[in-house]
């Protein structure tokens, strides 16, 4: 039976189709066609042109239950979020990308997580000479395994491709009980994975939220900000971060790194940005949620 819309109660909320197209991807690698196991309608609204369209949350979860009963793997979920690359943020990927450490980066995701949906937030704890990236649900009703498995996983793999480092671990706690076979949490977080947890939480070294972000160019932040402020949903999500890193001052190459591939027509590298939107080469509203990033597909997470 193909997943489209679940019966039964549902949980308030939308998830941007650019996100739900990491489990398509993931899918896909496998050999697996979705329209196998989704409705054409239900595939064409997630990868309409626009990157805009956004579906149920309820829908999303079905087809990840649906993906995950096909494949007899209940580990799909933490794979999707293994894979997740830059592009299935859509515009908060640029945001990120952007952005000067890691810690500038976590700020951020957690600024505008409504971008990608009604999902769930984070916030960072201090806790001494580590930190707590702790997960929340963001509705009443029981939280479902699949999701903090995905994100948690996916969060962590942003963060090795942000900062260029496939080794980069984070001690991961779920709430769930352990599952019969937990090999794969084991070679993804490391050891240190915990569960049957009071928190869903990533904890890694406070001093790595220093770590840059190899793409990092503030010119480009800038530009991007404007757009991020202005698209309607950013704003409507509470704000649970406290006071940003530093931006630092990064070099071009980052920016025109990205301009290279977004761009409809590259421009000189001794243009400046502000001149290169104006002369209309760019319109990061039109592109953030259209194209892949090639930095993101540059090196596979290590599991």
């Amino acid at each position: 039976m193909k997943a489209d819309m679940p019966r039964g109660k549902r949980v308030a909320g939308l998830v941007n189709a650019v996100y739900v197209r990491a489990l398509l991807d993931h899918l896909r690698e496998r050999g697996i066609d979705p329209s196998n196991l989704y409705t054409a309608q239900a595939i064409a609204e997630i990868e309409g042109r626009d990157g805009r369209s956004q579906i149920p949350l309820t829908q999303w979860l079905a087809m990840i239950d649906a993906a995950t009963t096909a494949t007899n793997d209940p580990d799909l979920p933490l794979k999707v979020g293994i894979g997740m690359q830059m592009k299935h943020i859509g515009m908060l990927g640029y945001v990120v990308m952007s952005c000067a450490t890691m810690g500038d980066a976590i700020a951020q995701l957690q600024r505008y997580s409504r971008l990608v949906g009604d999902i769930s937030y984070t916030r960072l704890v201090p806790r001494g000479r580590q930190v707590e990236l702790v997960w929340e649900w963001a509705h009443d009703s029981q939280v479902p395994p699949a999701v903090p498995q995905l994100q948690l996983a996916a969060r962590a793999s942003l963060a090795r491709r942000l900062t260029d480092r496939p080794d980069w671990n984070a001690a991961a706690h779920f709430q769930f009980k352990r599952p019969g076979n937990a090999a794969l949490y084991d070679r993804f977080f490391g050891q240190s994975t915990r569960f049957d947890q009071p928190r869903t939480k990533l904890v890694f070294m406070a001093d790595e939220l220093k770590l840059p972000v190899v793409t990092a160019d503030a010119e480009m932040r800038k530009l991007v900000t404007v757009e991020v402020i202005s698209t309607p949903c950013s704003s409507r999500w509470p704000e649970r971060t406290g006071r940003s890193a530093r931006t630092e001052k990064s070099s071009r190459p980052g920016a025109w790194r990205l301009a290279a591939y977004h761009w409809p027509r590259p421009p000189n590298r001794s243009t400046p940005l502000h001149e290169a939107r104006s002369a209309g080469w760019i319109n990061i509203s039109a592109h953030i949620v259209r194209s892949s990033m090639r930095f993101a597909t540059h090196k596979p997470c290590a599991i």
